[in-house]
């Protein structure tokens, strides 16, 4: 179960980016660095309830599950526990928005219930994952990984620029939401690889006490 966590930001992020690319190539006319990405499963969309359902919602689960996980093998100390919080709901929330999808086009003048449910999610979700970001960074400095600390504050910066770029009115809107994603999974990839080396590390020792004291 150590072993294979790393794999589960993994797959997300493979699978988000394939469900993008696909929903892009099959979405006529889209553009990707002028439209939202949840344009691709919008309300009356060609393929809009697949890429919801088989694209997004997997993503998120697979997120969602390595939350679950680290926090279960994880010291569970209080700033380490924040930041998969943080994490957790930028991954549930993925999940929330494709199963309230946004009106057609993502802009509407008069925003359905399932549009703002939509927009609300959204939010919340980059917000906390913007937060937890900088949470597991400073964990991560404080534990004396100085390196990997600076890198999550610069990915957490670049999340937090591109998120006040995410208006409808921004030409290259879809840039900058795929600018956001990105640093957030590669920040997240980068912690699975640093967590997943803590807690065989930990379980090492552990069992090198047990093996001492028999």
């Amino acid at each position: 179960m150590r072993k294979f966590i790393i794999y589960l930001p993994v797959a997300s992020a493979f699978w988000f980016v394939t469900t993008i690319t696909l929903g892009g190539i099959n979405h006529p006319n889209y553009q990707h660095m002028s439209q939202f990405i949840s344009e691709l499963g919008a309300v009356g969309t060609i393929n809009g309830q697949t890429v919801n359902l088989i694209g997004f919602v997997p993503a998120s689960i697979f997120l969602t599950a390595f939350v679950i996980l680290a926090i279960y093998l994880s010291s569970r100390k209080t700033k380490q526990t924040l930041g998969f919080v943080g994490i957790g709901m930028y991954a549930i929330t993925l999940c929330i928005a494709a199963l309230y999808p946004c009106d057609a086009g993502c802009r509407p003048d008069s925003p359905t219930t399932s549009q703002i449910i939509h927009n609300l999610s959204a939010i919340f979700g980059y917000l906390n994952g913007i937060a937890g970001v900088f949470i597991l960074a400073s964990d991560v400095k404080q534990k004396g990984n100085r390196k990997l600390g600076i890198i999550g504050y610069v990915l957490g910066s670049v999340a937090v620029a591109m998120f006040f770029l995410l208006y409808p009115e921004f030409l290259l809107v879809g840039l900058a939401q795929r600018i956001f994603e990105l640093s957030m999974y590669t920040w997240i990839i980068l912690y699975s690889f640093y967590f997943q080396v803590e807690i065989l590390n930990k379980s090492s020792k552990k069992d090198a006490v047990n093996r001492a004291s028999s």
